[in-house]
């Protein structure tokens, strides 16, 4: 309460302001004759009356849409919807000799040739006769073939794999060598066609891609799986992979002898490790000294 110094007629404190009530949100559309004319006048303006004695507020339209009577539209709008699921459903009753529901642009095709070919001479029917057996035939031969493309990549793929493994474990059993050096020589180890016995045998191939060849004398030829792992013991790199060895070739034991001092040891287990593998074969060439394969 405002109250005045003795004496005085001017209050203490400026009046309060009533307090403002917070704004009702505008209704679209009022059905109700009452709650209408309960709106103060200035609101009533911004309603326009409808046919059917409602008032709709007076909204601009927004990208096209605007308030207004929209049941029409949806009865069209169901009876639409109710129109395209019994045509759906009738074509779903037509289908061709697969068994799958016909195509509405095939059909319409369909149905415009028997229109053109009630005008045909006998020659013309024969001659269309013949395109749809061709054209038949074309996409039969056509899957045919993809999936005869498809079986001979997979048969390619099962004979590379056995010939690989017949070259491989063919030097492993000859040389006692560790299985894991499979892994190491597998994309030396290829198919090729042999001319002379008319059959795919495995070649040896080095790591750019050549093919190797074995020579003596006179004699020169493709060098077999069995003489490349009997090589294959005294190269530094897979040298670990053969018993007696015992290292990788640059300084390594023999039966009988002992490892030189300094070398990398690495058990056989780490060794089928190809990571461990890899760092203690960067030791060694680092520090200049032989890899110890030693049990373990």
């Amino acid at each position: 309460m405002n109250r005045a110094r003795p004496g005085s007629s001017i209050p203490d404190d400026p009046p309060l302001e009533p307090l403002q009530k917070k704004a009702e949100p505008m209704i679209a559309k009022i059905s109700d004759p009452q709650a209408f004319a309960a709106l103060p006048e200035a609101l009533q303006k911004e309603y326009l009356p409808q046919e059917d004695k409602t008032w709709l507020l007076k909204v601009d339209p927004v990208d096209g849409l605007n308030l207004g009577k929209i049941e029409g539209t949806m009865k069209a709008l169901d009876a639409e919807r109710k129109i395209r699921e019994e045509k759906e459903k009738l074509l779903g009753t037509y289908v061709d000799e697969t068994g799958k529901p016909i195509d509405p642009a095939k059909a319409r095709e369909a149905l415009k040739k028997i229109g053109e070919m009630a005008t045909w001479k006998p020659e013309d029917k024969v001659r269309e006769q013949i395109n749809h057996l061709k054209a038949e035939m074309e996409t039969g031969y056509a899957e045919e073939r993809k999936a005869a493309a498809e079986k001979i990549a997979q048969l390619e793929r099962g004979l590379t794999e056995s010939i690989q493994d017949l070259g491989i474990y063919q030097g492993i059993a000859t040389t006692k060598a560790d299985p894991m050096i499979a892994n190491v020589v597998r994309n030396m180890i290829r198919p090729e066609y042999d001319p002379a016995t008319k059959r795919f045998v495995p070649r040896v191939f080095d790591e750019a891609g050549n093919l190797r060849y074995f020579v003596k004398g006179e004699t020169t030829r493709p060098l077999s799986p069995i003489e490349a792992f009997e090589g294959w013991k005294s190269d530094p790199k897979f040298g670990i992979f053969f018993p007696g060895t015992g290292t990788s070739g640059t300084g390594g034991t023999s039966p009988g002898r002992g490892a030189p001092t300094g070398n990398v040891k690495i058990t056989r287990s780490d060794a089928r490790d190809h990571s461990k593998w890899q760092a203690a074969k960067k030791e060694a060439q680092e520090r200049k000294v032989g890899i110890e394969y030693v049990d373990g």
